[in-house]
């Protein structure tokens, strides 16, 4: 197979399930990318072999955001941005707060 070919879908390699967004390493040892696998949209990544670029053992979270203030759950209609060097990680993510205020009425 040239290195222009598609390979076909039978030569996949199923990398997560239930994951999206995918971004390669700056070395290309590891794949990562957005999953909810937990229930809650996560950063995971899947190592991979050297030389033949399929999986090497089950996925890794890296990054959790389990609460409704941080989130990527309000990104993940648009991509999330992922940009990866040596030693930082950008990405896009939400942050939600509020307030509740309680006002008393004078009765008349």
């Amino acid at each position: 197979m040239r290195k222009t070919e598609v390979p076909r879908e039978d030569e996949w390699i199923e990398v997560a399930s239930e994951a999206g967004c995918p971004h390669w390493s700056p070395d290309g040892n590891l794949l990562y990318f957005v999953s909810n696998r937990d229930g809650f949209w996560c950063l995971g990544a899947q190592a991979l072999d050297l030389q033949t670029k399929r999986t090497v053992g089950t996925p890794m979270e890296v990054l959790h955001f389990h609460s409704a203030r941080r989130s990527l759950t309000h990104t993940l209609g648009e991509t999330i941005g992922l940009s990866l060097s040596a030693d930082r990680m950008v990405f896009s993510m939400a942050e939600i707060t509020g307030n509740i205020w309680l006002a008393e009425s004078e009765r008349q």
